[in-house]
């Protein structure tokens, strides 16, 4: 399926090699020694940046700058709701199917996508899960995949930040979990006779955030998307992970070509036996083998004074919506509710026929 071209906006997401000299030093052994937030802010911060990323961990991390408002709040109740769901915090919000989420199958006979919110008390915890993957005897192997990343990323996530492990260690050592899930999940299906190519040919992308007192974390691994809508304006939190000539990333090149794979002139990975991905980066696809990385990107930005609210979305959406159109959506609506709706509304208006998924978190101004 086609995706959409990142925009000269998001040039702040750029390798920190284009815009600065010396980088922060971290841990040799990083990103497996356990950190905590302050330590790892401490040297994030060193040479006066204004956010983080950690980019493959390879060789160091890299300086993204971005300056983001520092008080956000997820306020008003969601009208449209079918259930309530209170969490400490000041987060308030309702549930349509999942925590503050709207969702709507889009043109496809299956529904592919998870989602969640979880306050995990030192900080709120968002996850959007875009799966995909072949039906087998009424089995929808894709979802099977979005919901296990929805249920193990957060699980082990929360488990590594109580064992006192940084944020981003976190999030890496959460989306290997959730890879290795997988991988379980395979074997026992096979054990269950289901033909072994079909589940190793499911995964799914995740784009998921860490909200606490003083930063916005996200980690993204695939082509869904997280973007702040800011004083009226879009800033990209995440970045997409596409196989296209123009946007494929030099290290996702690299170990593609690496694996004994290729890149088609349409942007697809091609495998042999496997067939083809049109993303560099997932959880599972285990027929793609090291072609694949399931490494996420992992950003973390300070939260500053402001009006602000939070979008995270699946490739449904922005193949066919740019983050200003979406921002636009966001600053004209009342609520949450109304505004996942109508973004999901605009989208199917301009021709989305993937499954839509979509996460409002509302006027920023206390969730933890």
């Amino acid at each position: 399926m086609k995706r959409a071209a990142a925009t000269a906006k998001d040039s702040a997401l750029e390798p920190a090699a284009k815009r600065q000299r010396k980088a922060p030093s971290f841990p040799d052994d990083f990103p497996d020694k356990p950190l905590s937030d302050k330590a790892a802010l401490k040297v994030a911060f060193a040479n006066g940046e204004k956010a983080i990323g950690w980019t493959d961990f390879e060789p160091k991390p890299a300086i993204a700058l971005l300056k983001l408002a520092k008080k956000i709040k997820v306020g008003k109740k969601i009208k449209y709701s079918l259930s309530q769901a209170n969490v400490e915090g000041g987060f308030q919000t309702a549930v349509r199917r999942f925590d503050n989420l709207a969702i709507n199958g889009g043109g496809r006979g299956s529904q592919q996508d998870a989602a969640k919110v979880v306050d995990l008390g030192e900080g709120l915890f968002i996850g959007l899960y875009d799966g995909h993957g072949p039906i087998e005897d009424k089995i929808d192997f894709g979802y099977q995949a979005a919901s296990s990343n929805c249920f193990g990323i957060r699980s082990e996530f929360s488990r590594a930040i109580n064992q006192g492990y940084s944020v981003p260690v976190a999030f890496v050592r959460a989306f290997k979990e959730a890879h290795e899930t997988c991988l379980d999940i395979h074997i026992r299906e096979r054990n269950r006779d289901v033909p072994r190519d079909i589940f190793q040919k499911a995964g799914a992308v995740a784009a998921t955030a860490y909200i606490t007192k003083d930063h916005i974390f996200t980690a993204g691994c695939g082509d869904a998307r997280i973007v702040l809508v800011d004083n009226g304006g879009a800033k990209r939190l995440t970045f997409d992970h596409k196989a296209t000539k123009k946007d494929i990333k030099p290290s996702d090149k690299d170990r593609v070509v690496k694996a004994g794979a290729y890149i088609d002139d349409k942007g697809y990975i091609c495998v042999s036996e496997a067939g083809k991905l049109a993303i560099p980066r997932t959880i599972g696809n285990l027929a793609f083998g090291e072609a694949i990385s399931h490494l996420p990107d992992v950003f973390a930005y300070p939260r500053g004074q402001g009006k602000q609210m939070l979008v995270n979305a699946c490739d449904g959406v922005w193949d066919v919506l740019s983050d200003q159109e979406v921002a636009d959506i966001v600053n004209n609506s009342p609520d949450a509710a109304t505004a996942a709706e109508e973004i999901i509304r605009q989208a199917i208006i301009k021709g989305s026929r993937d499954n839509i998924t979509v996460q409002v978190v509302w006027d920023v101004q206390k969730t933890v």
